[in-house]
């Protein structure tokens, strides 16, 4: 016997396998698809297929917001702002260009670090700064999140003399403290020291993060190398 399949309202909203479109937050097409069911865009082995949100008829303005899946590539992309940020590839590995994370070195040796008080570490060479949010020896989160912090310090010469030594991320919501370290029970100065310090910082956007080192006593002489690194990225 003949059924009503789909429906078109006089305010032009569309109903397949269904006509009540109104009990739907978006409701200008609502497909009823049953027990198992689904929409699906047929293209070539070689063709793109895409889901797209615009707010305007021309350039990036046509697909601000978009699904694309690369038949070719097999790789589904998702993007915002008219750009494409979020890609998965057909083994599942996910990357986003633009998702924050750095590593940075120092561009030269930081010699003779002063005591009793709390000296910012001078990185000057980027490995690699993705997203751009690094600069003056600082890190700057573009959103709110978490951030995964890591820090290891490569101290020359450090003066056994010192009642101790001490490394802190330097937050805009708290100071986070590595490891407090005592070297009067070595038999003499070392001649390296590692120190490393790792946290999952809560950062609100603009919120910046740096890196301070403290020596208390004995003589100004400890370096820090080129050898030190301190790398981030956001976690979740």
């Amino acid at each position: 016997a003949a059924a009503t399949k789909m429906t078109i309202s006089s305010a032009g909203l569309v109903g397949i396998n269904t006509a009540a479109n109104s009990s739907y937050y978006y409701n200008d097409l609502v497909v009823n698809s049953g027990d198992e069911g689904g929409i699906t865009i047929l293209d070539t082995s070689s063709g793109q297929s895409a889901l797209a949100f615009a707010d305007g008829t021309s350039g990036t303005a046509r697909y601000m917001g978009r699904v694309l899946y690369d038949h070719n590539t097999n790789t589904m992309e998702i993007g915002a702002g008219g750009s494409t940020y979020l890609k998965i590839d057909g083994d599942g590995h996910m990357t986003n260009a633009s998702q924050p994370a750095f590593l940075v070195n120092p561009a030269s040796d930081q010699s003779n670090i002063a005591n009793d008080d709390w000296v910012t570490i001078a990185f000057g060479t980027e490995v690699y700064d993705q997203n751009a949010d690094f600069a003056s020896n600082t890190f700057t989160a573009p959103v709110t999140g978490k951030y995964f912090l890591n820090c290891q310090l490569r101290c020359d010469q450090a003066d056994t003399a010192s009642d101790y030594i001490w490394v802190k991320f330097v937050t805009s919501n708290r100071s986070i403290y590595g490891t407090l370290y005592d070297l009067g029970g070595l038999s003499g100065d070392p001649v390296y020291w590692n120190m490393t310090i790792s946290a999952l910082a809560d950062m609100d956007a603009n919120d910046t993060v740096y890196i301070q080192v403290r020596s208390t006593n004995g003589t100004a002489q400890m370096d820090i190398s080129t050898n030190t690194h301190f790398s981030g990225f956001l976690a979740c």
